[in-house]
């Protein structure tokens, strides 16, 4: 059990209530409070929040490639519906992940494209495929192994 910093409530120390830091410790703050953090501060900086995501999405747009609803699925059937980076079953859901980040050089192309869960897609941020598996193996997470 840990004590969070922030609510004072004694939550599983778990990645299900805390977070990580790259350290492998878990976040002192429980996912609820950081939660309501960032909610806070979308609410209190509107504009800079509106200025990241109009950054993030001119990157995207920028990005040679095209990643079509047809290779979309063909991704997904290829992966057998699993999270490329830990394996779960996504069960139709998750999200299309950019293997190289657009933020970091990466296109659109299917070839950059990999199903990720929700989890790992968040977790994953500006860092490779390859980085975030290594980031996932050091802090004893599962991961894919022939990915």
């Amino acid at each position: 059990m840990k004590k969070c910093t922030k609510c004072g409530e004694l939550k599983p120390e778990t990645t299900e209530y805390f977070n990580k830091l790259p350290s492998g410790n878990y976040r002192g703050t429980c996912k609820a409070c950081m939660r309501a953090n960032t909610k806070r501060h979308y609410d209190n900086n509107p504009q800079r929040v509106m200025q990241r995501a109009a950054k993030y999405n001119r990157q995207k747009e920028n990005a040679k490639g095209y990643c079509s609803e047809h290779d979309a699925m063909r991704l997904r059937k290829v992966q057998n519906d699993r999270c490329a980076y830990c394996g779960c079953e996504l069960n139709g859901g998750g999200e299309l992940d950019h293997k190289k980040p657009v933020s970091r050089g990466g296109s659109n192309w299917p070839e950059n494209m990999a199903w990720a869960c929700l989890t790992c897609s968040r977790d994953k941020h500006n860092k490779t495929a390859e980085e975030f598996l290594e980031w996932r193996k050091n802090r004893g997470f599962p991961w894919v192994k022939n990915f």
